[in-house]
């Protein structure tokens, strides 16, 4: 199944009340951008992808105790069908129609509501709307090919002030100079 035929199995309630299970316990309320970015899903055509999603839980070994996996954070994440295990890619910066577009992989872990919530709280890790999270990406990119283009000079200019930030901000760090 399709991450947009999902959507169309599930309600934005059921959906919510998955998100604040697994993401925002207690009295934390969840921002009202997630509704803002699933009625917007509902207007975009999907793009049909060739990779599947998947949807799985988090191992949390810092834990004393194990979170049961119905009250678990997700990792999700994209990967061609026929992949190996480690070759994968990030879900938060594609397309929002290509996400639609894009197969579920099994899950033995979670309902419909569940997968839905964790892929909508992915999709939207850097903004509620697509055309903002797409701007952050194309910044991203941009930033890369100045670094790309520095001089050696410049290089270890920015290192030594990386340096000089981590000692000063965070002295205990394994970051050293």
């Amino acid at each position: 199944m399709r991450f947009h035929e999902l959507l169309r199995k599930v309600t934005w309630e059921d959906v919510e009340s998955a998100l604040r299970l697994h993401y925002y316990p207690g009295e934390i309320e969840p921002s009202e951008g997630y509704r803002v970015a699933w009625d917007q899903l509902f207007t975009l055509e999907p793009t049909e992808q060739t990779d599947q999603l998947h949807v799985d839980p988090i191992e949390d070994e810092d834990r004393e105790e194990e979170l049961p996996v119905d009250c678990r954070p997700a990792d999700v994440y994209c990967r061609e069908a026929d992949a190996g295990a480690d070759d994968h890619y990030a879900v938060d910066f594609m397309r929002w129609a290509d996400v639609l577009g894009t197969e579920i992989a099994e899950s033995a872990h979670y309902g419909a509501a569940e997968l839905a919530a964790h892929i909508l709280w992915e999709m939207t890790w850097h903004g509620f709307d697509e055309a903002e999270v797409l701007a952050k990406w194309a910044d991203i990119l941009r930033r890369t090919e100045e670094i790309k283009n520095q001089t050696a000079g410049e290089r270890a200019e920015q290192q030594r002030r990386s340096d000089e930030f981590w000692r000063e901000h965070f002295p205990d760090s394994a970051k050293k100079a």
